[in-house]
């Protein structure tokens, strides 16, 4: 699935590590963040917020500016504008 999105082959690692961390650290994630995750958010908005906890806390070489502005980024992506704020205000 990811060789159909013509990704270079170290962005292809980084998206297959971030799935798999954010996958595995699932539970851990939602209990710990319950608070932050407000459930009435669209599962969308919710997932980024939750790939973007999974950086912060479990892969340690990605800059805080950088999950951030990735999370806003990919939230916009996705046209929920509405959104942004939470997701900025969540990191």
């Amino acid at each position: 699935m990811l060789k159909e999105l013509d990704l270079k082959p170290e962005d292809q690692a980084f998206v297959s590590a971030l799935v798999y961390t954010t996958l595995q650290h699932s539970l851990y994630l939602d209990y710990q963040f319950e608070d932050l995750i407000d459930k009435k958010l669209p599962k969308e908005i919710q997932l980024i917020i939750k790939m973007g906890l999974a950086q912060f806390f479990k892969m340690d070489k990605i800059p805080d500016y950088a999950i951030v502005n990735e999370s806003v980024d990919l939230a916009k992506k996705i046209k929920k504008f509405r959104y942004l704020g939470v997701v900025n205000a969540s990191f």
